[in-house]
């Protein structure tokens, strides 16, 4: 844990708000304790490996779309005032898989 929190601190991490986070992790069965090589230490919930592979190979190993694939469209509207807000939908929408639009032009009715 000490590495990582010093790792984390070099970001800008609180070390206890970082020890807090490791806790509730394991609280929550997402990490495990374990001991390598004498020393204590944390791996991943084995029940999640599977998830998280799956997730990594969608993320880092795209496939070409073929035609019979299905679509699944996202739609938002969020108010320019709230700009940092569309952002995080969008960066968390591009984590999901979903795809960018392009530029266009807006249509508004006269």
């Amino acid at each position: 844990m000490a590495q990582l929190v010093r790792l984390l601190q070099d970001l800008g991490c609180e070390p206890a708000s970082i020890r807090s986070s490791i806790s509730r992790l394991k609280k929550k069965g997402v990490l495990t304790s374990e001991k390598v090589d004498g020393q204590n230490g944390y791996s991943l919930s084995p029940e999640l490996e599977q998830h998280f592979s799956t997730r990594d190979e969608r993320i880092f190993v795209p496939r070409p779309a073929s035609a019979n694939d299905p679509w699944l469209l996202a739609s938002f509207s969020v108010p320019e005032a709230e700009r940092a807000q569309r952002n995080k939908i969008r960066s968390g929408l591009a984590r999901m898989g979903f795809g960018k639009r392009g530029a266009g032009a807006v249509h508004r009715p006269e």
